[in-house]
């Protein structure tokens, strides 16, 4: 996972690969894992291979069909707690891959629920060593203890509780890492355009102290060792988030595209063993894709395993020497005005057009008025708490333009909604439309009357609509 060419990335939009399940839900693709890291890159062991044979069937186990899109490949993606592959007993904490090349291949798994809880395993697995996983660089170290020890300290200063509230055998290692994205949230934007590192510069101290905007690489990075620091050992992954829906016909589905590509950070618990946690804020939106024709050439920084698919990559970046998007070019000389004469001639012509404009004005405000206050109503009443505070995170994006504040707690939420493979209470999603509901009624009094208007328009959240 080599960050030395990680410039701006930007997608098609292309279909990489379908998961077909039986659960629904958020689930983390693990691809490849990297324990070792250097000033630009992670390195991570070869991949253990997936041979033929077969596994007695676990009770609650639920099965996963990916069809790869395009070429067959060798990589292979796979949930947390998976049982087997293809029938085959594999190892949950390595890196997988085929001898060859495979259009399909099937996953069972038991889907991660609830805070994990201590199993009595005896160690980390075939596929890791615990000191390589706390291990730092020292002049990184020095670096990264310096910019905690002052992130953490502006955070107190604040006044704002730290994040994290799990309770159990595991709460520090659980807390710490919600308290690590919190403070990486705060002190750098999401940001798919960031430029590539600068020569001779470290990847994860420059995002840190001096570019401030990163994207998942960026905070999966300097989350794994920020918590190397904490004595809780980490590892840097890459792979995909993708959420299962149900089909039409049977099951759910998920159709994988290349900006469902993702990086995050698994900690080691002890008795337990690896477990995925999300550093990414949630505030990252995905640029519209573009056209293959378009397409810069790709990087080695994509989530792929060691063994590379035998198609085309999975996601594209830019290098950081694209150029940025040019300014919009000045407008042509208007044409010369018509004569009055001509103007008169034409004017029993227009006043119809002109007539019904001024009708049209009322109905389109009435139909935004009505859509926005249907997405309200869904936000409040719907099924999915994950959807109904995500779609909240989107309006708290957009108040910010009007001097909206987003919060702690609704960065918070945000990112498991986004992320989480467990669902949001229904206490957390009236939390954020509490919040949200609050938010408009501060600006309503704030902002001029005309302004005031408009946020009726554009937020209709009152409280007779939930």
């Amino acid at each position: 996972m080599d960050f030395s060419s990680a410039g701006p990335r930007r997608y098609t939009g292309r279909e990489v690969f379908r998961v077909d399940a039986t659960h629904s839900g958020t689930l983390y693709l693990r691809g490849a894992v990297y324990e070792y890291y250097t000033d630009d890159a992670w390195e991570g062991e070869v991949p253990a291979q997936v041979e033929d044979g077969s596994t007695p069937a676990v009770d609650g186990a639920q099965e996963a069909v990916v069809t790869w899109r395009g070429s067959p490949s060798t990589a292979v993606y796979v949930p947390y707690g998976v049982v087997s592959v293809e029938g085959v007993a594999v190892p949950e904490d390595r890196t997988l891959a085929f001898p060859e090349a495979r259009e399909t291949y099937t996953v069972d798994y038991l889907p991660l629920e609830g805070e994990p809880e201590n199993a009595g395993l005896a160690g980390p697995g075939s596929g890791a060593d615990i000191e390589d996983c706390l291990a730092v660089p020292g002049e990184i170290a020095r670096a990264l203890e310096a910019w905690y020890a002052e992130a953490a300290r502006e955070l107190s200063d604040s006044g704002i509780s730290p994040a994290g509230d799990a309770v159990g055998d595991y709460a520090f290692e659980l807390n710490t890492a919600e308290r690590i994205a919190q403070l990486l949230a705060r002190n750098a934007s999401y940001d798919l355009l960031t430029p590539r590192t600068p020569e001779g510069e470290d990847f994860v101290t420059y995002f840190l102290e001096e570019s401030h905007r990163g994207y998942c690489v960026h905070f999966a990075s300097a989350a794994a060792l920020l918590l190397r620091l904490e004595g809780i050992p980490a590892r840097y992954v890459s792979g995909y988030t993708v959420t299962l829906s149900p089909s039409s016909t049977s099951g759910n589905f998920a159709r994988v595209l290349d900006s469902d590509a993702h990086a995050w950070v698994e900690i080691y618990l002890e008795g337990y063993g690896w477990y995925p946690v999300e550093v990414t804020p949630a505030s990252g939106d995905v640029p519209e894709p573009e056209t293959p024709a378009t397409t810069e050439p790709e990087t080695s920084a994509t989530p792929e395993p060691t063994l590379q698919p035998t198609r085309e990559p999975q996601e594209s970046e830019t290098p950081a020497a694209t150029a940025e998007p040019s300014e919009s070019p000045a407008p042509e000389n208007t044409p010369a005005p018509e004569e009055s004469g001509d103007r008169e001639q034409g004017s029993d012509s227009v006043r119809p057009w002109w007539a019904l404009g001024l009708l049209t004005v009322p109905a389109a405000l009435a139909l935004t008025w009505g859509l926005r206050r249907r997405s309200w109503k869904r936000m409040c009443r719907g099924r999915d708490a994950n959807a109904a505070v995500l779609a909240a995170y989107g309006w708290f994006q957009t108040l910010a333009h009007w001097g909206g504040r987003t919060g702690e707690e609704t960065e918070t939420l945000a990112r498991k909604a986004r992320f989480s493979q467990h669902a949001l209470t229904e206490q957390e999603r009236k939390a954020v439309l509490a919040r949200l509901r609050g938010e408009i009624s501060r600006l309503k009094k704030e902002l001029p009357i005309w302004r005031r208007w408009v946020l009726r328009l554009l937020f209709p959240a009152d409280r007779s609509s939930r």
